[in-house]
């Protein structure tokens, strides 16, 4: 299906296509898309819209998928997937990935990579668990952590057979942990309202009959708190998501760090009894999570599966000697507590992130999780620098802007910045 030729014969082969070589190559009439860091999709189009569809590989070889778009899209899964299948198994470790492999399999300590934007990172993950399963470690002795239900199950399926119940997020973790504290065959039911329930039957927030009326006002909208439910609701999950306890302190930082709008707390005597009610919603939240009585349904929140096992300081029964931890930039205070209670006793961690790439604040993370990771654990640094996902000429750019960000272009294409008005842009 497809045709494999060097990248110093493009232009002879694009002959082929009966295109205008020359028009392609030097006028730069061309677009680039790239799709991830084994390969990049682009397509050369001249005037006259003669066209041929390529992948170039990460040894520089230009893989010909179609002479039209509709080709390409026609039988494009089938396509993407032998030559993502073809590159995987091809791939060489860069520089970088070697050094990790060596760090992770020769000597000690924990491992921080500092990883840029289409470095491979789940590609690196994949490596250092098969060299450690080359050393003799098995499956069963390593963890490893990611965001999303679906990147998990994606992994798990690159990594191989045997890697299944290695991979899991953290929720997936944390859920175990929890379940260990209940009776082998204990009902478990997952209730996204279930903190604002525990507040209806506290009297804190407005409790209404079946047409929507309001039939009791909350004593939180009484007393001139908030208006409305979910401020107070959100102030609940970021004590949770932060592993703080509801001290007046700690809800004035909260409130002002998340930016909670809908929140009257200026007073010292609403704080200090807001924080007596938190509490109480709190401790309600763990009793309904871990009922005493084995035949109680036990109901959660999917906050709780991470909460409750590093509040009640549940140890895991099973605990890794090595756990990877992928997007480490992106853990909030809980998660970051819960992924190292898997460690096991003279365990080490290797947690892949990009400090620049922050972006979970709204789950109580923050733009410095990266940093006190590193700090915590005594990690050593190690750099995940070159870009597989962009041209050379946009990595230049980042480098002169960004001047901070550790980047270096792969060899890729040179692709082309252009600056464009606000007309062009809307048009």
């Amino acid at each position: 299906m497809t045709t494999i030729i060097d990248s110093s014969n493009v232009k002879k082969y694009c002959e082929l296509l009966q295109s205008t070589v020359n028009r392609f190559l030097n006028t730069n009439k061309y677009t680039v898309c790239y799709w991830d860091e084994f390969c990049s999709f682009f397509m050369l189009k001249n005037e006259t819209d003669e066209c041929g569809f390529f992948l170039k590989d990460s040894s520089g070889q230009l893989i010909f998928l179609a002479k039209t778009y509709e080709e390409v899209r026609g039988n494009f899964d089938d396509i993407w997937e032998n030559i993502k299948k073809q590159q995987q198994s091809k791939i060489a470790p860069s520089v970088n990935q070697i050094a990790i492999i060596d760090a992770i399999t020769t000597k000690g300590g924990n491992i921080a990579i500092n990883a840029v934007a289409g470095s491979g990172k789940s590609s690196t993950l994949k490596m250092v668990a098969q060299s450690l399963q080359e050393k003799g470690v098995s499956p069963s002795d390593v963890k490893v952590i990611v965001f999303g239900k679906a990147n998990a199950e994606e992994l798990a399926e690159k990594f191989g057979e045997g890697w299944k119940q290695s991979v899991s997020t953290l929720h997936s973790a944390g859920f175990s942990v929890l379940k260990q504290k209940l009776a082998r065959n204990q009902k478990v039911k997952v209730d996204g309202l279930k903190y604002k329930k525990i507040a209806e039957q506290q009297g804190l927030l407005d409790t209404r009959n079946r047409r929507g009326q309001i039939e009791k006002t909350g004593e939180l909208i009484a007393r001139g708190i908030c208006e409305h439910e979910q401020p107070f609701l959100k102030l609940i999950d970021l004590l949770r998501l932060n592993n703080l306890e509801p001290t007046p302190d700690n809800v004035f930082n909260v409130i002002k760090h998340f930016d909670i709008e809908g929140l009257e707390v200026s007073q010292r005597l609403n704080a200090d009894w807001l924080c007596d009610q938190i509490t109480d919603v709190l401790g309600q939240g763990i009793d309904d999570a871990l009922p005493s009585d084995s035949s109680a349904t036990a109901v959660v929140d999917f906050t709780d599966m991470i909460w409750v096992p590093v509040v009640t300081v549940i140890k895991p029964r099973y605990r890794a000697q090595y756990v990877l931890i992928d997007e480490c930039q992106d853990l909030n205070a809980a998660q970051a507590e819960l992924a190292l209670s898997l460690v096991a006793p003279g365990g080490r961690v290797l947690a892949v992130g990009d400090p620049y790439q922050a972006i979970m604040g709204f789950s109580g993370a923050d733009d410095s999780a990266y940093q006190k990771l590193v700090n915590r654990l005594g990690a050593r640094e190690m750099p995940l620098s070159i870009c597989y996902r962009c041209p050379k000429s946009h990595i230049r750019l980042v480098n002169r802007i960004f001047p901070a960000i550790p980047i270096q272009a792969a060899e890729a294409v040179e692709g082309t910045v252009a600056n464009i008005s606000a007309l062009e842009w809307v048009s």
